[in-house]
């Protein structure tokens, strides 16, 4: 009876070890490699009117710009960073960043409650 069920089992594990694998590389696969302790983005502000401001943002080789309108008096990037262990290193396993957002926020809570943006 275990035999008829261990090829089975066994092919059921390889199959859950692949697709968990898969998942795991793929996750990875949206960071970007941070191979040198070298700065990743560059942010400059624009004014358009009272607590409102033309974000540009240039990433990686900072060639490609985007334009993002920010509202409030301070602004925010969220990111990412998987920073490995020395030995992992050796592996070919370099520091890794995602940015994940950039938002503005209000000084002035009533403000970021009232207004609308």
């Amino acid at each position: 009876m275990f035999k008829f069920f261990a090829p089975k089992v066994l092919k059921l594990l390889i199959i859950i070890s692949l697709v968990l694998a898969f998942l795991v590389l793929g996750n990875l696969y949206t960071y970007n490699r941070l191979t040198a302790e070298k700065p990743i983005a560059q942010l400059t502000f624009a004014p358009v009117s009272n607590q409102e401001f033309d974000a540009t943002l240039r990433l990686g080789n900072f060639c490609e710009e985007s334009i993002y309108r920010i509202y409030g008096d301070e602004w925010r990037i969220d990111s990412q960073f998987l920073k490995w262990k020395s030995w992992a290193t050796l592996f070919g396993l370099n520091a890794m960043y995602r940015i994940d957002r950039l938002s503005g926020r209000y000084s002035n809570i009533d403000d970021e409650n009232t207004k609308n943006n």
